[in-house]
């Protein structure tokens, strides 16, 4: 159980380095892929199901200490920023940099919701004309 979740936490680090250095999106998904994979999963008993469950659990545990304002690692940041600065980041500089991250992660849900569903009707057209 600790290799298998410490090779998810390398994959998972090193696709995000990944999305970020090259902006490459072609392998992530988004809710509507993991609703489509959870089903499948599903399908396939508890265990799986189970198992898929303690993976997503970790990438948004992952996801979830990136420095980006709104999520835990963000806060994080400010409060490593204010240590070392000796005095507190100004609030309005805060809700700024929340305020922006938050676009910035509805527009990657977004996006990523429309890959998804571009991904679904292609695949679907695809097997329907042949």
């Amino acid at each position: 159980g600790f290799s298998k979740t410490n090779d998810t936490l390398k994959n998972m680090v090193n696709n995000i380095i990944m999305l970020f250095s090259k902006r490459n999106f072609g392998d992530f998904g988004g809710p509507i892929i993991i609703l489509s994979y959870s089903f499948k999963v599903a399908q396939k008993g508890c265990r799986a199901l189970l198992f898929f469950l303690a993976i997503l659990s970790i990438n948004l545990a992952v996801v979830n200490l990136l420095p980006i304002g709104v999520l835990d690692g963000g806060r994080l940041l400010f409060e490593t920023i204010e240590f070392v600065i000796r005095r507190n980041i100004p609030e309005i500089i805060k809700i700024y940099v929340n305020i922006a991250s938050m676009v910035l992660i509805l527009t990657l849900t977004i996006f990523l919701s429309y890959q998804d569903l571009k991904r679904i009707l292609v695949s679907w057209y695809l097997s329907y004309k042949s």
